[in-house]
C-alpha cells in the first residue's frame, strides 16, 4: 500500500510539472494574441484560436468509491491431494479504491458544442476489500484484498452545456483487457491468543470486461505554450460499471466505480496573421504637437499645460483731435434689442490612460448595440491619440449579462465590439491597430444578481496599450 501511494504521488508531481511556468489564466477558448517584428521591420499581429485536436496525459483516482457486489468464491487453502478437505469461502460485496494513468486525445471544433475523445489507461488498478466471519468457536474471520490490473480503452462523446462555460457532459464505453489479478487473504482466529495466517492467491480466470461510463467535466483554464500551442486543464467525475471481474471457482463478482480525475491537454493553435507594413517615411511627431492635442482634451504624460492664458492683441493708432464742434442735433431715443448669446460650451476634456480599462454601459435595453454619444466622444479621443502615437493600439471588448443563450450573448457582445471598431476605423484608425472581440457573459464586472448589476455588465470596455 505504501509503495502504491508513492507511485500516485510521483504521478501527480509529473503532471504538475507539465504546467508552463508562465501561466496567464484564461478560458480555454479565449483568443491569444502575439506581436512579432520581421527582419523587414513589418509588424505581425497574430491572433491564435484553439485548434481542433488535443493530446496529453490524464490521471484518475477512485478514493474508496469502488463498490463491489455478487459472490467472490475463494478456497481457504489448497494442498495437493487434499482438495476435498479444503474450505471454500464465499465472500459477498465490499468496497475499495483504485487509480489509473494514461494518455488522452480529443477532437472538438471551437464552434461546435459536441466532440469526441479517447482515453487509454495504460495503468488501471482496481482494489477490492471484503471480509467474512466464520461464526465458529475460534472467532475466525477472513479478509480478502484483491488487486485487478487492466489496460482500458474508453472512447466517448462530449457535449458542452450552455449554462456554464467550460462545463461538459460525456458518456462512452470501457473495454478493459486483463493483465493479472491476485489477492492477499488474511485469516485471524483465537487459539487462545490471536493467530493470523496470510497467503497470496493468484487468479487465473480474469475476465475481459466491457462497460459503460457517464460523467461531467470542466475545462477551467488554458496557458500559452511558446507561440504555436496552448495547454489546458480539465477535471472530471465519472461513474462506470461493466461485466463480471472474476469467474474463478464459480465466482460472479462485479462492481461500479465513482472516479475523479484531471486531464492535461496540449493542442496546436490556429493562427491568423495581420501584417502592418513598415513605413520608412514615417517621422515621429515633434514634442510640441502634444500641446495641440490639448484642444481635443487628450493628455500626454511628460507635458504640462501652461497656466498663462494667451490672448490675441491688435495695434490701434490713436487719432489726433484738432477741434471740438458741439453737436446741436436732437437724438431720438431708439430701443435696440440685442439678441441673447449663449455662453460657449467648453469641449469636454478626455484623458487617455494606457493599460486601463474604461467601461461604458449600454443601458436598460439588453439587446442594445448602438454606441452612445459618450462612447463616440471617447473613441474619437482614442483615435486622435493613436494617430499621434504609432506605438499604441486599442482593444475593444463587448460584454453582456447572463440572460439568453450563449450564442445570443456572443452575438450581442460581438456586435457591440464591432460597432466600436467601425467607429474607430471611420476616424482613420487602421484595422491592424484595433483588437475587437465579444466576450458574452464570461467576464462579469459584478454578480448578475440584480437588474442594477446586470446593467453594469452590459458594457463596452476600451483599453489603449503599447504594442510589444
Amino acid at each position: 500500500m505504501l509503495k502504491e501511494k508513492k507511485y500516485i504521488l510521483l504521478i501527480l508531481i509529473i503532471m504538475v510539472s507539465l504546467t508552463p511556468l508562465d501561466i496567464k489564466s484564461q478560458l480555454i477558448d479565449a483568443t491569444l494574441r502575439d506581436i512579432e517584428i520581421t527582419s523587414q521591420k513589418d509588424t505581425l499581429l497574430i491572433n491564435r484560436t484553439p485548434g481542433d485536436w488535443w493530446f496529453g496525459p490524464f490521471f484518475g483516482l477512485t478514493p474508496q468509491t469502488n463498490f463491489y457486489f455478487g459472490k467472490l468464491i475463494v478456497p481457504e487453502n489448497i494442498f495437493p491431494g487434499w482438495e476435498q478437505f479444503n474450505n471454500i469461502l464465499n465472500y459477498s460485496g465490499g468496497i475499495g479504491w483504485g487509480y489509473n494513468l494514461g494518455i488522452f486525445s480529443e477532437w472538438k471544433k471551437k464552434e461546435n458544442q459536441w466532440g469526441i475523445n479517447l482515453k487509454i489507461s495504460l495503468i488501471d488498478y482496481k482494489i477490492s476489500k471484503t471480509s467474512l466471519n466464520a461464526n465458529d468457536s475460534l472467532q475466525t474471520t477472513y479478509e480478502n484484498q484483491t488487486t485487478y490490473n487492466y489496460i482500458t480503452i474508453s472512447p466517448a462523446v462530449r457535449f458542452d452545456l450552455n449554462f456554464l462555460s467550460g462545463l461538459y457532459w460525456f458518456s462512452g464505453f470501457d473495454f478493459s483487457i486483463p493483465l493479472n489479478a491476485f489477492a492477499d487473504q488474511l485469516k485471524s482466529f483465537h487459539n487462545p491468543e490471536i493467530i493470523q495466517e496470510k497467503r497470496k492467491i493468484d487468479y487465473s480466470a480474469v475476465n475481459f470486461r466491457g462497460g459503460l461510463n457517464i460523467g461531467f467535466g470542466y475545462d477551467f483554464f488554458s496557458a500559452s505554450i511558446s507561440k504555436y500551442a496552448r495547454s489546458s486543464f480539465s477535471t472530471y467525475i465519472l461513474l462506470n460499471g461493466g461485466t463480471n471481474l472474476l469467474s474463478d471457482w464459480g465466482s460472479n463478482y462485479n462492481g461500479i466505480s465513482l472516479q475523479i480525475g484531471i486531464i492535461v491537454k496540449i493542442g496546436s493553435d490556429k493562427r491568423q496573421i495581420d501584417t502592418l507594413p513598415f513605413n520608412p517615411n514615417y517621422v515621429e511627431p515633434p514634442a510640441f504637437l502634444a500641446s495641440v492635442a490639448r484642444e481635443n482634451g487628450v493628455y500626454f504624460s511628460g507635458f504640462h499645460e501652461s497656466s498663462i492664458e494667451s490672448a490675441d492683441l491688435s495695434y490701434f493708432e490713436i487719432p489726433k483731435i484738432s477741434k471740438i464742434v458741439p453737436d446741436t442735433s436732437e437724438i431720438s431715443s431708439l430701443e435696440v434689442k440685442v439678441p441673447e448669446t449663449k455662453p460657449l460650451e467648453q469641449k469636454k476634456q478626455i484623458i487617455i490612460m494606457p493599460n486601463k480599462n474604461i467601461n461604458f454601459e449600454f443601458g436598460k435595453n439588453i439587446n442594445n448595440t448602438i454606441l452612445s454619444k459618450e462612447m463616440k466622444e471617447y473613441l474619437s479621443a482614442v483615435a486622435d491619440f493613436l494617430k499621434q502615437n504609432p506605438g499604441y493600439r486599442v482593444i475593444v471588448e463587448g460584454h453582456t449579462d447572463d440572460r439568453g443563450t450563449r450564442d445570443i450573448q456572443n452575438k450581442i457582445s460581438t456586435e457591440r465590439a464591432t460597432a466600436a471598431m467601425q467607429e474607430l476605423r471611420n476616424k482613420g484608425v487602421p484595422s491592424g491597430r484595433i483588437i475587437s472581440r465579444g466576450r458574452g457573459a464570461l467576464v462579469p464586472l459584478v454578480p448578475n444578481t440584480s437588474e442594477a448589476n446586470r446593467s453594469k455588465n452590459r458594457r463596452l470596455e476600451i483599453m489603449v496599450e503599447r504594442m510589444k
